[in-house]
């Protein structure tokens, strides 16, 4: 019995020891420790990045490497972007690919062991720009007044944003019309700002013009015309796949103020720095519609007595397409010229 007693004991002591022995093991372990070392050789869509994990927290390393955003501090789980490079304690660098031009991004470097992922300073860094602006066309003027940059696509000039002018290029007025009624019986030119409003939506977007704006007289500035069917071709003939995603403004709800699109912005990279923003438009009974969905712009080509072509935008595609809108729709539109 006291044999008994002694083994049982001496088994319970054993048993202790290794309990806290473990216990002590657990303990020990702690995250990993990671450096954000530098970020260099940066281009309008990559970025060369370093760093090193210099202790494991007494855990293997499951994995290392880096994350980046453009909208949030990043981490694995929210980030833009993230890339594994191997699992171990070491220095390691990788290229970042895929990042959008004139762009702020924060990166870190991370380290996952059994304690859970760690991470190294914030650095940060700003895409470099892809504009190429057209000769000779430092400012350009509409009849309003209203300042314009453009860029070079291929063999063509675009002016970096949506047309603001009110007035035809002899200086004819064109008729601001808010009434939904009018809008719908006019035949004349006539424009009008999304849902009425000019602070919110006009500045941002410009003005919405009838297909009688363009079949009047030159609405754009001197040297600058309203694009055709064969233009936007070209257009897209040059920018290859991703058309439409390559000339969208990458600003997204809900982080960015008018102008800016609804998620998903599909395919968006606004490589040129083309800025095509979702204006919506005016439907030919005087409705608003569209906007933060979609981008339209008149083209010159009209199919028939009724109706007109269009280029049109999505939210939801990176293409570009080219549709028909009855001529009493209001549409933007984007001058340009050929080089």
């Amino acid at each position: 019995m006291h044999k008994a007693r002694h083994i049982i004991k001496l088994s319970l002591v054993i048993l202790l020891f290794i309990f806290f022995a473990c216990k002590k093991e657990e303990i020990n372990i702690t995250y990993a420790n990671v450096i954000t070392t530098e970020v260099v050789h940066v281009t309008n869509n990559t970025a060369f990045a370093s760093g090193e994990v210099n202790y494991d927290g007494g855990s293997s390393i499951f994995e290392r490497g880096f994350v980046w955003s453009n909208t949030d501090i990043p981490n694995v789980s929210v980030n833009t972007g993230k890339i594994a490079v191997g699992n171990d304690v070491g220095m390691f660098q990788s290229t970042i690919t895929n990042l959008i031009p004139e762009t702020y991004y924060s990166i870190r470097a991370y380290a996952i062991n059994d304690a859970g992922a760690s991470y190294g300073s914030i650095l940060g860094f700003t895409t470099l720009s892809t504009k190429q602006f057209c000769p000779g066309s430092a400012k350009i003027y509409d009849i309003n007044g209203n300042e314009y940059e453009a860029i070079i696509i291929g063999s063509q000039c675009w002016l970096t944003e949506n047309l603001k002018a009110t007035r035809h290029a002899d200086d004819t007025d064109i008729s601001e019309i808010t009434n939904s009624s009018l809008w719908s019986a006019t035949t004349e030119s006539a424009y009008s700002y999304y849902n009425n409003q000019f602070d919110v939506y006009g500045i941002a977007y410009g003005p919405l013009y009838n297909f009688n704006v363009i079949h009047s007289s030159n609405i754009c500035p001197e040297g600058w015309k309203v694009p055709n069917l064969t233009d936007i071709e070209t257009l897209k003939s040059y920018l290859g796949i991703n058309s439409g995603g390559k000339l969208k403004s990458v600003r997204s709800v809900p982080g960015d103020s008018h102008p800016r699109w609804f998620v998903p912005n599909y395919g968006a990279t606004n490589e040129y720095g083309f800025n095509a923003e979702p204006g919506g438009k005016r439907l030919n009974n005087g409705i608003y519609d569209l906007n933060g969905f979609a981008s339209f712009w008149w083209l010159v080509d009209e199919k028939d007595s009724d109706n007109a072509y269009s280029v049109f935008l999505s939210s939801t595609s990176d293409e570009i397409q080219v549709i028909n809108s009855n001529k009493k729709q209001g549409l933007s539109i984007r001058c340009m010229k050929n080089l």
